[in-house]
């Protein structure tokens, strides 16, 4: 029997390489692509059961939310204004 192998979504990929950008380019840029291409990549995901990636997603949001709170520290916004 010949096994076809699983594509991994490319949304996912996206937000993972946007979540890492944002700690070495620019987050405030990287910080809006993250968050669309995981939320896009949840809904692909979940339609389509033959790809792979929601790892990379969920990574990719958690380093997004971190560049969020990055952000946030160095302007001195929300938690961080004092």
């Amino acid at each position: 029997m010949i096994e076809t192998q699983q594509k991994t979504d490319p949304f996912a990929i996206i937000s993972f390489a946007a979540g890492l950008g944002g700690f070495v380019i620019l987050p405030i840029i990287f910080v809006p692509v993250g968050y669309i291409a995981a939320i896009v990549s949840y809904y692909r995901l979940k339609d389509n059961k033959e790809m792979k990636g929601s790892t990379l997603r969920i990574i990719g949001g958690i380093f997004t939310t971190l560049n969020i709170f990055w952000l946030m520290y160095q302007y001195k916004i929300g938690f961080f204004s004092n």
